[in-house]
């Protein structure tokens, strides 16, 4: 008789419990900050293999923009910028058949957009795990100076004119968030 009862009672509460909505995500929007000390490899430039080749002095700061349409899915856009940084590099050569060194310097600004979605695993719970996708375009400001040093007739500065490198890149991003609140 009494499995009859919660039979009856677990049938009745089914449709309420059917008919519930979703409800809105605890939070829409959040904003986040980020600084931080940018190194980049720079190996391509260096065709002898030999010296330093990072330049590593830059702070990068930027600002990203979330939008929870769930509690699970949010889409995020982030830009920053990164801070002057150089990058010399000894190259030695044959110009006139003598043997000559060239100084490259080169100084490098980066600015950057990405475009994000991401699944947030679990509801309203302190520790979140969450999986991403997503889009990361990148401009690279270069200016290049070279100082050939030549036995004679004289040295000779010889600079390049500004260039701009843009490379997009997919990515991919899994991570966690942890709460001390439940806001």
């Amino acid at each position: 008789m009494k499995a009859v009862f919660v039979a009856v009672a677990l049938l009745a509460v089914t449709p309420l419990a059917g008919a519930q909505t979703v409800p809105a995500p605890v939070s829409r929007a959040d904003v986040t900050g980020t600084l931080g000390w940018l190194s980049e490899n720079k190996a391509e430039l260096n065709s002898d293999r030999y010296g330093n080749d990072w330049y590593n002095q830059s702070i990068y700061a930027g600002a990203g923009f979330g939008w929870y349409w769930t509690d699970h899915w949010k889409t995020d856009i982030e830009a920053g910028i990164s801070s002057s940084a150089e990058l010399n590099i000894y190259t030695s050569t044959v110009i006139d058949r003598r043997p000559t060194t060239v100084n490259s310097t080169y100084e490098f600004v980066t600015r950057r957009l990405a475009l994000g979605q991401h699944y947030q695993f679990f509801r309203n719970a302190w520790f979140h795990p969450f999986a991403g996708a997503g889009l990361d375009l990148t401009w690279e400001q270069i200016d290049q100076t070279d100082d050939v040093f030549a036995p004679q007739p004289a040295s000779v500065r010889v600079e390049h004119p500004r260039r701009t490198e843009f490379v997009a890149r997919a990515f991919t991003t899994v991570g966690f968030k942890a709460y001390v609140s439940p806001r």
